[in-house]
């Protein structure tokens, strides 16, 4: 190793050092094998090697340098001419955008101000304006993102006038410290703006659900959007809370069974087809917008609607249970699509769990066990 690569690598290692604990600490498992503090499913989507701490070898660990702002893939990130390992060594900034950055835990918020507590333990008090753009939730279910959002302990990026730092040109709260407790189980009771679920434990617990709450579920009603009308009692939910509310969730995500069903048709109404199944007993399915038609129309398209089902015709369909005791197909096909779509057998239980779907659109009609809890 040469002297100046060695320099590099001890200044890292009193970098690394001086970060807390909990910022760099990486427990060897199959999730992070070379032990930089990112996870392979992290550095394959920021295009390192999961196998390598330090894919440039410039003497600063990936994940390191992840959290300096700096490219774990360019070993001069400033295009400075130096190494940006050996700018950490030097006590030189490898990310020029630092000098008008603050990163930190918020302490406190006041009417036009919030100060932070940064890693070192100082505390910055930066001034809000009418100019200044702010990137956090909207806590308060206002529709409008104000300071007020802003709690105690929020983890923020915050960026400063270049003419004057004490003024915040943004301030970003950090997604992966806003998340705080899961709340998994099934819905015993839906109000105008809040679940009811029943936990696993046997506890119940209220959750409340705002503008800013991310909804992901079947689009029951076929409005395009999803909304709390999406949610029926019975569900299973799976919801993330606020770290700052542990009443207010972040996200809330419905998890459905498929079943899938077969049969011919029997009879079409305007958003409704009645199917015979192969045991002679029938089943009415609801048909709304967020449906998928495998239909062909009459002059061979792929673009038929229920209109051009006839009496007879064999029919697949993947369903889950709709509002007011029906059943909703997520997609329905009819003819040689039936055959081609690859529902697979009459009456037959789907694999795992269809998911949700995000303004209308399905997330997938066909999943292997349970998917990710992805936050």
């Amino acid at each position: 190793m040469s002297l100046k690569h060695l320099t590099a690598a001890i200044a890292a290692v009193g970098l690394i050092a001086s970060l807390p604990a909990s910022a760099i600490a990486a427990k060897a498992s199959k999730t992070d094998p070379d032990r930089d503090g990112l996870s392979n499913k992290v550095e394959k989507r920021l295009g390192t090697n999961a196998r390598r701490a330090d894919t440039d070898r410039d003497g600063l660990k990936d994940g390191v340098e992840v959290r300096l702002g700096t490219n774990p893939l360019v070993k001069d990130s400033d295009k400075d001419g130096v190494n940006d390992g050996a700018e950490v060594a030097a006590g030189t900034d490898p990310c020029p955008a630092h000098a008008n950055e603050v990163r930190g835990a918020v302490a406190s918020v006041g009417t036009d101000s919030v100060t932070i507590t940064k890693p070192d333990g100082t505390a910055a008090k930066l001034t809000v304006n009418a100019d200044t753009k702010l990137r956090i939730p909207d806590t308060d279910g206002s529709g409008t993102v104000t300071l007020a959002d802003l709690k105690a302990g929020d983890k923020v990026n915050a960026h400063t006038s270049t003419t004057d730092p004490t003024i915040a040109v943004s301030i970003s709260v950090k997604g992966e410290y806003q998340k705080g407790e899961e709340v998994e189980g099934l819905v015993t009771a839906i109000g105008a703006t809040s679940l009811t679920v029943s936990k696993e434990d046997g506890s119940s617990a209220t959750v409340t659900i705002n503008a800013d709450t991310k909804l992901r579920a079947p689009d029951r009603d076929g409005s395009g959007k999803i909304t709390l009308a999406d949610i029926l009692v019975g569900d299973k939910v799976e919801a993330y809370m606020s770290a700052s509310d542990a009443t207010l969730a972040l996200s809330v995500k419905v998890e459905v069974e498929a079943t899938k069903v077969a049969g011919t048709v029997a009879s079409v109404g305007a958003n409704s087809v009645t199917i015979t199944l192969a045991d002679a007993t029938t089943k009415t399915l609801t048909v709304n917008s967020a449906t998928k038609l495998r239909i062909l129309a009459a002059d061979g398209t792929p673009t038929g609607t229920l209109a051009d089902l006839k009496v007879g015709d064999a029919v697949r369909a993947k369903t889950v249970a709709g509002s007011a005791g029906t059943t909703l197909a997520l997609c329905l096909s009819a003819g040689a699509r039936a055959s081609e779509d690859g529902h697979g057998q009459p009456g037959a239980r789907g694999n795992g769990n269809i998911g949700s779907q995000r303004g209308g659109e399905p997330s997938g009609e066909r999943r292997g066990g349970r998917g990710g809890r992805g936050r």
